[in-house]
C-alpha cells in the first residue's frame, strides 16, 4: 500500500469535524492478506486557500499512528507538496514530491526527490504534461549516483518521440523515434 492510494482511499470516504483539534479527519481500515489491518487516519487543516495534510498509520500493536506523510496543498487543487516518512524505526523525509495541475488541465507536473541519506540522496524524476506541445509529454530522471540526467519527451497521441541520455549515448544530443517506436533521424 503506497501513500498516494491510501490517500485517495481514505480522503473518499466519509470525514467528521473534529471540533476540539480543528481538523477535517478521515479514517479507513485496510485489511492486507497475509499481513492483517492497517488503519489510515488523514486530517485536514483548512487556512484560506491553503490545506495542511497528514496521514498517519496504524498496524495492530505495531505502529500506532506513524506520520507516515504530510504535505499542503491549495483547496482547488491546483498545486502542493508531500513528504513521505521512511519508517517509525527511522522517521525521517524518505521522499518528497511537488506538483501543479493548471489551466484547465492543459498543464500539469509533478517531481518526487530522494531526500534519505545515500547514493541517490537528491536523485528526482520529473513528469510533465502540457497539452499545447507536439511532444506533450516529458520525464526527466536526474540520478544523484551517477551525476546523470535523462530526458524523453514523446507524443502521447502519435507515440513518436525523443531521448536525451550522455551517459547512455556518449553526447547531448537528442535521439529520435517515430510513430512505429523506430529509431529515426531527429528533425
Amino acid at each position: 500500500m503506497i501513500p498516494v492510494t491510501a490517500f485517495k482511499a481514505t480522503v473518499g470516504t466519509e470525514a467528521y469535524f473534529d471540533e476540539e483539534t480543528e481538523l477535517w479527519v478521515w479514517e479507513k481500515n485496510f485489511d492486507i492478506p497475509a499481513q492483517s489491518d492497517y488503519q489510515v487516519k488523514l486530517t485536514a487543516d483548512v487556512d484560506g486557500n491553503d490545506v495542511d495534510w497528514k496521514g498517519y498509520i496504524s498496524h495492530g500493536t505495531e505502529i500506532d499512528e506513524f506520520m507516515w506523510f504530510e504535505g499542503e496543498s491549495t483547496v482547488n487543487g491546483e498545486s502542493g507538496s508531500w513528504m513521505l516518512y521512511e519508517s517509525p524505526e527511522n522517521p525521517n523525509v524518505w521522499l518528497t514530491s511537488d506538483w501543479t495541475d493548471e489551466d484547465n488541465e492543459t498543464v500539469a507536473d509533478a517531481t518526487f526527490t530522494v531526500m534519505k541519506e545515500g547514493d541517490n540522496e537528491g536523485s528526482w524524476i520529473k513528469f510533465e504534461a502540457d497539452a499545447t506541445a507536439e511532444l506533450d509529454r516529458t520525464v526527466t530522471i536526474f540520478d544523484a549516483s551517477m551525476d546523470n540526467e535523462v530526458t524523453i519527451m514523446w507524443s502521447q497521441a502519435e507515440v513518436n518521440g525523443q531521448v536525451m541520455s550522455e551517459a547512455h549515448f556518449d553526447d547531448t544530443a537528442y535521439h529520435c523515434w517515430d510513430a512505429n517506436l523506430m529509431d529515426t533521424t531527429c528533425e
